[in-house]
């Protein structure tokens, strides 16, 4: 058996490896940990809505526009006591209102959240409307402030001269 380790080479052997993999993955979650996926400097309310609509359960506990509603008032009111400023996504957010009111011909007093479930059939489907709704609207607004990106239409590309 002069071929074969023995049991506690292998082992230990084993071990210094684990060893290594350990510290390296350790490394890589103090990196993670340090790096913050969201920083009050940075653009995220999309990338949070993202994953809302992802994982609704996870972060609303119930597939709610309700909850989503308040989820979103709260974002709101700890950005507000940190003093953070509205960033720019947040800004743009705040225009959706008006859409919706638009939208929907809705002249009275109330949040986006009550006409998306005025229009749907339960708080799970208004939620769903909700990100598709709200995914319209940022097509739209982005084609008005950069008119200069809509898509050329084909047939108009040779312009006869009369």
């Amino acid at each position: 058996m002069a071929g074969k380790p023995h049991v506690s080479q292998s082992a230990a052997l084993g071990s210094a490896l684990s060893n290594h993999g350990n510290t390296l993955l350790e490394e890589h979650v103090m990196s993670e940990l340090q790096t913050p996926r969201f920083s009050p400097q940075n653009e995220y309310l999309h990338q949070i809505l993202q994953d809302i609509q992802t994982r609704p359960g996870m972060y609303l506990g119930n597939c709610s526009i309700t909850r989503l509603r308040a989820f979103l008032d709260g974002y709101s009111s700890a950005r507000a006591d940190l003093g953070l400023p509205e960033t720019e996504q947040e800004k743009a957010f705040n225009e959706f209102q008006a859409w919706i009111q638009k939208r929907f011909n809705i002249t009275a007093a109330q949040g986006w959240d009550r006409i998306i479930l005025a229009h749907s059939t339960n708080e799970q489907e208004a939620l769903t409307q909700f990100f598709e709704l709200f995914q319209q609207f940022q097509q739209e607004t982005l084609a008005i402030a950069q008119p200069s990106n809509k898509p050329i239409n084909s047939s108009h590309s040779n312009p006869q001269v009369a």
